[in-house]
């Protein structure tokens, strides 16, 4: 199953100047037990972001989304893919991987977007944390907006001062 998993701000900030502005220990934990075992697909200015400590996240099978190969070096772990898009990543997926095996997209926003937008990609699950954070919007990546009319809330809880929310495709 393909599933898409955010952090974001209520007004739909994903980063601030290239990077994740808050850090809250609660969804880092989730998003690793959320993950752990599975495939996670994200963009290369996402796998920036990532501390070198913790590349590649380890459990997971890592794909790395990238229109240019240039640096290779950068990902050259036995558990890292390089794609040239999302189409090709998830190609792999349905032809290489079993089909029981979640397939995680975790950013960044060309690739949220992609996601939702290409009818070839069929996202059936939506994993929103909502962070109380409030960042400016003049350098922020915002997370494309949503057809609510598509998806159906499944949970809807607090945790803290996070808020999670999952829907399922309608």
């Amino acid at each position: 199953m393909i599933k898409l998993i955010v952090a974001m701000t209520k007004d739909r900030v994903i980063a601030d100047k290239g990077a994740i502005p808050w850090r809250y220990t609660e969804d880092l934990r989730r998003f690793r037990r959320m993950t752990m075992g599975c495939t996670v697909v994200m963009g290369r200015k996402t796998w920036d972001t990532i501390p070198d400590y913790y590349k590649p996240l380890t459990g997971r099978l890592n794909m790395v989304l990238s229109r240019s190969r240039t640096d290779m070096q950068q990902y050259d772990f036995p558990s890292v893919l390089l794609f040239n898009g999302l189409e090709e990543a998830m190609g792999f997926c349905e032809s290489h991987l079993p089909k029981e095996r979640d397939t995680w997209i975790m950013g960044g926003a060309e690739i949220y977007r992609e996601a939702l937008e290409n009818t070839k990609i069929n996202v059936e699950h939506l994993d929103i944390v909502t962070v109380p954070d409030n960042i400016p919007l003049q350098d922020a990546t915002l997370f494309p907006e949503i057809n609510w009319e598509e998806w159906v809330q499944t949970s809807h809880y607090k945790s803290g001062e996070l808020v999670i929310e999952t829907y399922r495709k309608a």
